[in-house]
Protein backbone atom coordinates (compact mmCIF):
# COMPACT_ATOMS: atom_id res chain seq x y z
CA UNK A 1 0.00 0.00 0.00
CA UNK A 2 3.15 2.32 0.80
CA UNK A 3 4.00 1.74 -2.65
CA UNK A 4 1.19 2.53 -5.04
CA UNK A 5 -0.77 5.40 -2.56
CA UNK A 6 -2.90 6.34 -5.26
CA UNK A 7 -4.03 2.70 -6.08
CA UNK A 8 -7.82 2.30 -5.74
CA UNK A 9 -7.50 -0.89 -4.49
CA UNK A 10 -4.39 0.28 -1.75
CA UNK A 11 -7.16 3.19 -0.65
CA UNK A 12 -9.77 0.59 -0.40
CA UNK A 13 -7.44 -1.81 2.17
CA UNK A 14 -6.30 1.37 3.77
CA UNK A 15 -9.70 2.49 4.63
CA UNK A 16 -10.97 -1.07 5.89
CA UNK A 17 -7.90 -1.59 7.72
CA UNK A 18 -8.85 1.77 9.52
CA UNK A 19 -12.35 0.46 9.99
CA UNK A 20 -10.54 -2.40 12.54
CA UNK A 21 -8.82 0.18 13.95
CA UNK A 22 -11.34 2.21 14.97
CA UNK A 23 -13.24 -0.73 15.84
CA UNK A 24 -10.81 -1.52 18.40
CA UNK A 25 -10.47 2.22 19.49
CA UNK A 26 -14.13 1.83 20.52
CA UNK A 27 -13.56 -1.57 22.13
CA UNK A 28 -10.77 0.44 24.59
CA UNK A 29 -13.01 2.94 24.93
CA UNK A 30 -15.30 1.31 26.31
CA UNK A 31 -13.67 -1.06 28.19
CA UNK A 32 -11.96 2.13 30.09
CA UNK A 33 -15.38 4.17 30.34
CA UNK A 34 -16.08 5.02 33.87
CA UNK A 35 -19.46 6.76 33.06
CA UNK A 36 -22.34 5.18 30.72
CA UNK A 37 -21.97 8.01 28.39
CA UNK A 38 -18.12 7.67 26.70
CA UNK A 39 -19.30 3.65 26.74
CA UNK A 40 -22.26 4.05 25.11
CA UNK A 41 -20.35 6.21 21.98
CA UNK A 42 -17.47 3.48 21.87
CA UNK A 43 -20.77 0.87 21.12
CA UNK A 44 -22.19 3.11 18.89
CA UNK A 45 -19.10 3.60 16.97
CA UNK A 46 -18.45 -0.17 17.07
CA UNK A 47 -21.74 -1.38 15.95
CA UNK A 48 -21.58 0.70 12.81
CA UNK A 49 -18.07 -0.44 12.43
CA UNK A 50 -18.98 -4.14 12.52
CA UNK A 51 -22.24 -3.77 9.62
CA UNK A 52 -20.23 -1.50 7.20
CA UNK A 53 -16.84 -4.14 7.11
CA UNK A 54 -19.02 -6.13 4.65
CA UNK A 55 -19.88 -3.63 2.34
CA UNK A 56 -16.01 -2.67 2.16
CA UNK A 57 -15.40 -6.32 1.61
CA UNK A 58 -17.57 -6.43 -1.35
CA UNK A 59 -15.91 -3.57 -2.97
CA UNK A 60 -12.54 -5.14 -2.18
CA UNK A 61 -13.24 -8.72 -3.71
CA UNK A 62 -14.53 -6.71 -7.19
CA UNK A 63 -10.54 -4.93 -7.52
CA UNK A 64 -8.39 -7.37 -5.84
CA UNK A 65 -5.99 -8.55 -6.98
CA UNK A 66 -7.37 -7.18 -9.96
CA UNK A 67 -10.05 -5.17 -11.34
CA UNK A 68 -11.84 -7.45 -13.98
CA UNK A 69 -15.26 -5.53 -14.31
CA UNK A 70 -15.46 -1.69 -15.43
CA UNK A 71 -18.13 -0.56 -13.06
CA UNK A 72 -16.33 -1.31 -10.37
CA UNK A 73 -13.94 1.88 -10.38
CA UNK A 74 -17.66 3.67 -10.87
CA UNK A 75 -18.44 6.02 -7.73
CA UNK A 76 -22.09 5.51 -7.80
CA UNK A 77 -21.14 1.75 -7.47
CA UNK A 78 -19.27 2.67 -4.44
CA UNK A 79 -22.45 4.58 -3.50
CA UNK A 80 -25.13 1.73 -4.13
CA UNK A 81 -22.86 -0.81 -2.42
CA UNK A 82 -23.05 1.40 0.93
CA UNK A 83 -26.45 2.89 0.67
CA UNK A 84 -28.50 0.06 2.01
CA UNK A 85 -26.49 -1.05 5.10
CA UNK A 86 -26.02 2.95 6.05
CA UNK A 87 -29.85 2.89 5.15
CA UNK A 88 -30.44 -0.60 7.50
CA UNK A 89 -27.85 1.32 10.40
CA UNK A 90 -30.17 4.79 10.51
CA UNK A 91 -33.18 2.70 10.97
CA UNK A 92 -31.91 1.19 14.15
CA UNK A 93 -30.35 3.84 15.60
CA UNK A 94 -30.64 4.83 18.31
CA UNK A 95 -31.94 1.30 19.34
CA UNK A 96 -29.15 -1.11 18.55
CA UNK A 97 -28.51 -4.68 19.85
CA UNK A 98 -25.25 -4.26 21.88
CA UNK A 99 -25.72 -4.28 25.49
CA UNK A 100 -23.56 -2.37 27.73
CA UNK A 101 -22.54 -4.29 31.06
CA UNK A 102 -20.55 -3.32 34.03
CA UNK A 103 -18.28 -5.18 35.80
CA UNK A 104 -19.10 -7.34 38.98
CA UNK A 105 -16.44 -6.33 41.19
CA UNK A 106 -15.92 -2.76 39.29
CA UNK A 107 -19.45 -1.73 38.89
CA UNK A 108 -18.16 1.83 36.43
CA UNK A 109 -15.98 -0.08 34.27
CA UNK A 110 -18.27 -1.67 30.98
CA UNK A 111 -18.10 -4.64 28.79
CA UNK A 112 -20.40 -5.33 25.58
CA UNK A 113 -21.60 -8.14 24.13
CA UNK A 114 -24.95 -8.08 21.89
CA UNK A 115 -28.37 -8.88 22.23
CA UNK A 116 -30.75 -10.76 19.99
CA UNK A 117 -34.19 -9.62 20.31
CA UNK A 118 -34.47 -9.93 16.31
CA UNK A 119 -36.26 -6.68 16.04
CA UNK A 120 -36.87 -6.14 12.25
CA UNK A 121 -34.04 -3.46 11.51
CA UNK A 122 -31.65 -5.83 13.26
CA UNK A 123 -32.81 -8.49 10.87
CA UNK A 124 -32.43 -6.15 8.05
CA UNK A 125 -29.69 -5.74 8.75
CA UNK A 126 -28.38 -8.90 9.76
CA UNK A 127 -29.79 -10.33 6.20
CA UNK A 128 -27.49 -7.29 4.53
CA UNK A 129 -24.31 -8.05 6.13
CA UNK A 130 -24.42 -11.99 5.58
CA UNK A 131 -25.48 -11.46 1.82
CA UNK A 132 -22.86 -8.82 1.12
CA UNK A 133 -20.10 -11.79 2.39
CA UNK A 134 -21.83 -13.88 0.18
CA UNK A 135 -21.37 -11.94 -2.51
CA UNK A 136 -17.68 -10.85 -1.99
CA UNK A 137 -16.81 -14.01 -1.99
CA UNK A 138 -18.83 -15.34 -4.74
CA UNK A 139 -17.33 -12.71 -6.54
CA UNK A 140 -13.62 -13.72 -5.47
CA UNK A 141 -14.25 -17.66 -6.07
CA UNK A 142 -15.69 -16.52 -9.48
CA UNK A 143 -13.03 -14.79 -10.46
CA UNK A 144 -10.20 -17.39 -9.54
CA UNK A 145 -10.38 -19.11 -12.77
CA UNK A 146 -10.29 -15.86 -15.34
CA UNK A 147 -7.00 -14.67 -13.30
CA UNK A 148 -3.76 -15.41 -15.95
CA UNK A 149 -1.00 -16.21 -13.24
CA UNK A 150 -0.74 -18.55 -10.54
CA UNK A 151 0.42 -16.14 -7.99
CA UNK A 152 -2.67 -14.14 -8.37
CA UNK A 153 -4.70 -17.16 -7.90
CA UNK A 154 -3.05 -18.22 -4.91
CA UNK A 155 -3.81 -14.51 -3.33
CA UNK A 156 -7.08 -14.78 -4.12
CA UNK A 157 -7.96 -18.26 -2.73
CA UNK A 158 -5.76 -16.84 0.31
CA UNK A 159 -7.79 -13.72 0.68
CA UNK A 160 -10.93 -15.36 0.33
CA UNK A 161 -10.28 -18.00 2.78
CA UNK A 162 -9.31 -15.66 5.19
CA UNK A 163 -11.79 -13.32 4.72
CA UNK A 164 -14.26 -16.06 5.36
CA UNK A 165 -12.28 -17.55 8.43
CA UNK A 166 -12.50 -14.11 9.89
CA UNK A 167 -16.74 -13.62 9.46
CA UNK A 168 -16.86 -17.10 11.11
CA UNK A 169 -14.71 -17.01 13.58
CA UNK A 170 -15.84 -13.53 14.60
CA UNK A 171 -19.97 -14.82 14.81
CA UNK A 172 -18.50 -17.77 16.67
CA UNK A 173 -17.22 -15.81 19.16
CA UNK A 174 -20.17 -13.58 19.63
CA UNK A 175 -22.47 -16.61 20.00
CA UNK A 176 -19.41 -18.27 22.54
CA UNK A 177 -19.33 -15.33 25.02
CA UNK A 178 -22.97 -15.47 25.51
CA UNK A 179 -22.07 -18.23 27.65
CA UNK A 180 -18.58 -16.65 28.92
CA UNK A 181 -19.76 -15.11 32.56
CA UNK A 182 -16.65 -13.52 32.82
CA UNK A 183 -15.55 -11.01 30.12
CA UNK A 184 -11.83 -11.74 30.95
CA UNK A 185 -12.53 -15.12 29.28
CA UNK A 186 -13.65 -13.83 26.23
CA UNK A 187 -11.35 -11.29 25.07
CA UNK A 188 -7.99 -13.96 25.75
CA UNK A 189 -10.70 -16.08 23.12
CA UNK A 190 -10.65 -13.14 20.78
CA UNK A 191 -6.70 -12.72 21.56
CA UNK A 192 -6.20 -16.87 20.69
CA UNK A 193 -8.19 -16.23 17.22
CA UNK A 194 -6.36 -12.98 16.22
CA UNK A 195 -2.91 -14.74 17.05
CA UNK A 196 -3.93 -18.05 15.42
CA UNK A 197 -5.15 -16.34 12.13
CA UNK A 198 -2.02 -14.17 11.97
CA UNK A 199 0.58 -16.63 13.12
CA UNK A 200 -0.54 -19.99 12.26
CA UNK A 201 -3.24 -20.11 9.64
CA UNK A 202 -0.49 -18.54 7.00
CA UNK A 203 1.54 -21.72 7.28
CA UNK A 204 -1.03 -23.98 6.06
CA UNK A 205 -2.15 -21.88 2.71
CA UNK A 206 -0.17 -21.95 -0.47
CA UNK A 207 2.38 -19.02 -0.90
CA UNK A 208 1.24 -15.63 -2.14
Amino acid sequence: MLEKPRDVLHQWFAAFILGFAVWNLAEILILNSADMLPALLGAQILYRVIFLAPAFYVIISYLFPKNLSTFATNPLFYVAVFSLPVLALSLSFPDFQIELVALKKVPRIYHYHFTFNLKSAFLLLLFISISYIVWGSVVLVLKIRHLRTIRLKNQTRFFVFGMIFVFIGFIAILLLKAGLHNPASFYFLSTFFYLYHRCILPYHHPEI
